[in-house]
């Protein structure tokens, strides 16, 4: 029952979550974003990981929410503004919110993802591997508590998901034989 609502919650969470974070102002969503980002990437950006994407801008589409961010680096610090029409990036990472999740919480292999085309780097493709090298090299202990808790949750969605589909893909299989006797 668990594995079937982790299932649900992975596939229907995006049309509940498109709402509120298409209406909420990106002014009240961008001191939160800013503030995580340089607390998580300091050790980077001090060690000069970052210095690449100075005054160059990362796209992150999550395509399923319809909703987007542009990350920089400007003096040192990680600035974010909203991505939309008006506003152009180098490079453009697209992907759906389950695979940015399964990116974030390292469940399946990163390359894989863009290897499957499931995850997609648009633009400038060397600063676009670049910020996958470093997002590869990072320490994600360092994430503030309640996003750690929130990619533990996370995970345990995917896997608990995965077990569900499984389940599914057995009964199926297992209903296909007994009607082929």
């Amino acid at each position: 029952m668990l594995n079937k609502l982790a299932h649900i919650a992975l596939h229907k969470g995006p049309s509940v979550l498109r709402y509120p974070i298409q209406h909420v102002p990106f002014a009240l969503q961008k001191k939160p974003i800013d503030a995580i980002l340089n607390r998580f990437l300091k050790e980077a950006i001090d060690d000069g990981d970052l210095e690449f994407l100075e005054q160059r801008w990362l796209c992150i589409q999550v395509s399923d929410l319809d909703f987007g961010i542009d990350i920089s680096v400007v003096n040192n610090v990680i600035v974010s503004r909203a991505s939309n029409a008006h506003t152009t990036a180098d490079v453009t990472f697209t992907g759906n919110s389950k695979d940015l999740l399964i990116l974030a919480t390292r469940y399946e292999d990163p390359d894989a993802l863009f290897f499957q085309r499931r995850l997609q780097i648009n633009g400038n493709t060397e600063l676009g591997l670049g910020i996958k090298n470093v997002i590869d090299g990072l320490d994600w202990e360092k994430l503030p508590a309640f996003v750690l808790k929130s990619l533990e949750v996370g995970t345990q969605l995917l896997q608990r998901s995965e077990q569900y589909q499984q389940s599914l893909t057995s009964q199926t299989l297992n209903e296909t034989q007994q009607s082929s006797r």
